[in-house]
């Protein structure tokens, strides 16, 4: 053997060195011992091509990249490297290490290299819901059935880059009445090269500058979710606790923007960039066992400030989209918005909309603050047509915005100041829209409006405040009030805690609404969880839970209690199911049940309400279908952007990354939610695997680019007592297994 090495070893040596040229391998990165994944570089002469936005994705601070002269290729030479940079390629491995001095290495997790982008796979999938219900209220001659009914069916399509969507929505009424609707039409794709997104069909137009409006036309915009984590807005910095294996999902407005897989003890969210620049966000942590508790976190970002050297815009063309049966003008419109860092962490920003019956310009400065948080100030002019006088209103708007987030303290804060100029009429677009509908009985016999307007604004402030404590708990506060012209304000207010103590989920929140020439509304509500176990013991209360809700106001119509036991059967803790009672000021009780089954072909849920003068019964169906390449496979409800999982060979096996998911009798998953442009690591439960099958890759890394089809595959190994185990690919056991393609 030895005299074999030494042969190898002298031929080696004296043989003539063959010309090497650049070729494009995919490796195993790790960069200061952290593994950044496997991406496709261009080698020549063993070392790979380093383009500086890589380096960037890294995390390599700017004094380091100042340094590093790039090559005529674009690619930064080994020569130019610090000479304290130690770099290791391992050919047969495929294996390149990187240690860069940790004073010019910054922590960022979530650095990501373009070349690691999937566009997936191309796939046609549905998103489905139905749900009916049947009470045995007294029917009238207006609504003469005892029950309704409805269908929405998401649709979409995935062919490399593009994306087309369809959904759809069918409707029986009470009265009889059938109705079908398309909601959303739309073909759209990324443009990696500009870090941008175009649509074409119906969308809505970004609220970063100008408030939001829906559209049928064509958009192209800059898309913040393609750059580095440090180039993008503030995030909110979410902070909670997981009593076991848990997922935590995230609403904004209803409509689930997040959701990962923690493991038990504290959690930090910090990656967080929720589309709406102003809204709450609920999260739900849903332990192992089925339990799930609910907080509330304000949430307001500081969407125009962008990096130095950065530019994002916004272009839209298109007609005014109003909602169903609305008989609201549909006007053409064109809007811009450009978005520039400046030196000195500045930045600039302005728009403009134009149609024919409104015409709007914004301009404004930004300043990131460092520490200290960051600072906008912008002013707007309207120009809108005004059916009921002879003149347009025009108006301005002038804006002042701050945000900060205190690590440290775990706080973080949002405040807004709007102030409108007297003897002036600022709009919005939707405003404008709006007050072209009129009605006759408004106008006198001569001509002349006589109906009522609403009133001029003056300001309108707004505060967000989200403070962490301890552990898990969380108080935070939302405040707005407004102030018009002829007198009399509007406001808004929400003080709240959560936490949770020996296993005790409790929270109380307290809120003030108050209309100028109307009664104020208070009301304060109480909530608390307490697990069976407390009163049966850790083994016999394992998953039950009783919940206690009351609500207490000063309008009579807005006082309840609720008591509900909560628990979930099955090994896997996908059956739930509820039992409760109701009960109001007015002294109406009523009772209630509802069953849930999550399965891996999605989720059915079966309830019933029974009042003192009527029962009620309801169903809910939904779920997903996928056609792929490799055949049908049925799902729990799909998000944006969503991954298929084979294990060939294996049924029932589950996904870590999300509860009720199995590999189906063809091996296959889907999973719905993953976070696009960033790393999502895909892991199944090893656990359940045939005693004769292992797998060798453990964990598989996506990175989909938004609205894609990740395909992760992990090949299994098998084996027996008197053979050696071949995998699918035979690969003999202890081999490293082949790729698949992609």
């Amino acid at each position: 053997m030895r005299r074999l090495t030494s042969c190898l070893i002298l031929h080696a040596l004296l043989a003539a060195p063959a010309p090497v040229l650049a070729e494009a391998q995919r490796v195993w990165v790790l960069v200061n011992d952290e593994y950044k994944g496997e991406l496709l570089l261009d080698f020549n002469e063993d070392f790979p091509c380093l383009r500086r936005p890589l380096l960037e994705e890294w995390g390599l601070r700017e004094q380091l990249l100042a340094q590093v002269v790039p090559t005529p290729d674009t690619c930064l030479s080994r020569a130019a490297l610090p000479p304290e940079t130690h770099y290791y390629y391992d050919r047969i491995a495929q294996l390149i290490t990187f240690t860069f001095p940790e004073k010019d290495v910054e922590i960022r997790p979530n650095g990501v290299s373009t070349s690691r982008w999937d566009e997936g796979i191309t796939a046609l999938f549905v998103n489905y819901h139905l749900n009916y219900t049947w009470d045995n209220a007294t029917r009238s001659e207006y609504e003469p059935k005892n029950s309704n009914a409805w269908l929405e069916l998401d649709s979409g399509l995935n062919v490399g880059p593009w994306r087309l969507r369809y959904q759809n929505s069918m409707l029986r009424e009470k009265t009889g009445e059938r109705t079908s609707y398309t909601r959303r039409f739309s073909l759209g794709r990324n443009i990696q090269s500009w870090r941008s997104r175009f649509l074409a069909g119906e969308g809505d137009t970004p609220s970063d500058l100008f408030d939001s409006v829906s559209f049928r036309g064509v958009m192209l915009n800059s898309d913040e979710s393609m750059l580095p984590d440090r180039w993008r807005a503030f995030s909110p910095r979410i902070k909670g606790f997981a009593k076991s294996n848990a997922e935590v999902t995230l609403r904004q407005r209803g409509e689930v923007v997040y959701r990962t897989f923690v493991f038990p003890g504290v959690f930090t969210l910090d990656n967080i960039y929720p589309p709406e620049a102003n809204g709450d966000l609920e999260i739900t942590v849903k332990e192992s066992d089925g339990t799930e508790s609910v907080r509330i976190v304000p949430y307001a970002s500081m969407p125009n400030l962008v990096h130095e050297g950065n530019v994002n815009y916004q272009l839209v063309y298109g007609h005014y989209k109003p909602w169903r049966g609305s008989e609201l003008p549909r006007p053409a419109f064109v809007q811009g918005a450009l978005f520039a860092g400046l030196p000195g962490n500045f930045s600039l920003f302005g728009g403009v909309i134009h149609t024919s019956l409104y015409d709007s310009q914004a301009l404004g400065i930004g300043k990131n603050l460092g520490t200290w948080g960051a600072l906008s100030l912008d002013v707007t002019h309207s120009r809108a047509t005004q059916p009921r006088r002879k003149s347009d209103d025009r108006g301005e708007s002038y804006r002042l915005r701050y945000a900060k987030a205190f690590f440290d303290t775990g706080t973080s804060i949002s405040m807004q100041l709007r102030y409108y100029p007297a003897g002036r009429r600022y709009r919005s677009f939707q405003q404008a829209v709006n007050q072209q509908k009129t009605w006759w009985w408004d106008w006198d016999d001569n001509g002349n409006w006589d109906g009522d307007e609403d009133p001029e604004k003056r300001w309108r402030a707004e505060l967000n405040l989200n403070q962490n404590l301890w552990q898990d708990g969380n108080l935070y506060l939302t405040y707005w009030q407004e102030a018009f012209r002829r007198g009399g304000k509007e406001h808004s207010m929400m003080l709240g805690y959560s936490d949770t103590f020996r296993d005790v989920d409790y929270s109380i929140y307290a809120s003030y609404d108050k209309a100028p020439g109307l009664r104020g509304n208070k009301e304060v509500n109480f909530t608390v969880s307490i697990p069976f176990s407390v009163f049966l013991g850790e083994d016999r209360g394992r998953g039950m839970r009783l919940n206690t809700e009351y609500t207490a106001a000063n309008r009579k119509s807005a006082r309840e209690a609720l008591t509900t036991i909560n628990g979930s059967a099955l090994d896997d803790y996908s059956l739930r199911y509820q039992l409760g009672t109701a009960y109001n000021a007015e002294k109406h009780g009523s009772l209630l049940a509802n069953l849930d089954y999550q399965h891996n072909a999605g989720e059915i849920r079966l309830g019933t309400t029974q009042r003192p003068h009527s029962r009620q019964y309801d169903a809910d169906v939904t779920g997903s279908v996928m056609v792929h390449p490799g055949g049908v496979t049925l799902g729990q409800t799909l998000g944006d952007t969503m991954a298929l999982v084979e294990i060939p060979g294996t049924a029932g096996i589950g996904i870590d990354n999300q509860f009720g998911v199995t590999t189906d009798k063809n091996g296959y998953a889907l999973v719905s939610y993953m976070t696009p442009y960033r790393v999502n690591r895909i892991t199944p439960d090893t656990l359940n695997l045939p005693e004769n099958m292992t797998l060798p890759l453990e964990e598989v890394d996506v990175v989909p680019t938004a609205g894609a089809v990740a395909f992760a595959r992990f090949l299994s190994v098998e084996w027996s007592e008197d053979e050696e185990g071949e995998d699918e690919d035979g690969n003999a056991e202890g081999e490293a297994p082949v790729p698949p393609p992609r």
